[in-house]
């Protein structure tokens, strides 16, 4: 059974933000149709993602650190918290090896703006490479918060048995 969720810790409170605003990044999806439009809606995920989504992602992994090294949790006793670092290693691969690259290349200069126009077809692909990973990352990001408040193994059998 589930945990209560007072006084929910900073670990859980980043990826709820983290999940928060990727689904706002993924909610502003509109359809712009000409180059100044196209420019604007890249910039906005850039700016999402550069200010908002990567600190969220890094107090993740640095709250993470923290509580694996120095509290009785480790990063291998308990299987809940294995598998929260593997959900967060994955989003923070794909993050910045498959979507990072699509967010960035959709912004061109604004003295490039015709390049919209010409590049459209890839303009496009980036979008929807964008909206994949993302809807991936958040349906991660809500597993790993899920199992942060269920918590639902509790010990490894190799702890098990040291304990014992």
């Amino acid at each position: 059974m589930c945990e209560s969720i007072e006084g929910a810790a900073l670990s859980v409170r980043c990826p709820l933000g983290w999940r928060a605003i990727g689904m706002t990044a993924l909610l502003t999806w509109v359809s712009p149709s000409g180059e100044h439009e196209m420019y604007m809606y890249a910039l906005t995920l850039k700016i999402i993602d550069d200010f908002l989504i990567i600190p969220g992602a890094n107090g993740c992994v640095v709250t993470g650190l923290l509580y694996s090294l120095f509290t009785p949790w480790g990063f291998f006793k308990h299987r809940w918290v294995a598998l929260k670092w593997v959900f967060t290693l994955f989003m923070m691969a794909s993050g910045t090896f498959l979507m990072g690259p699509c967010v960035n290349g959709n912004v061109y200069p604004p003295e490039r703006l015709a390049d919209y126009a010409v590049n459209a077809d890839a303009y496009w692909d980036n979008i929807s490479q964008t909206i994949f990973w993302g809807i991936i990352q958040v349906v991660c990001l809500m597993l790993v918060v899920v199992v942060s408040v269920c918590k639902p193994w509790k010990k490894t059998i190799k702890t098990e048995r040291k304990t014992n």
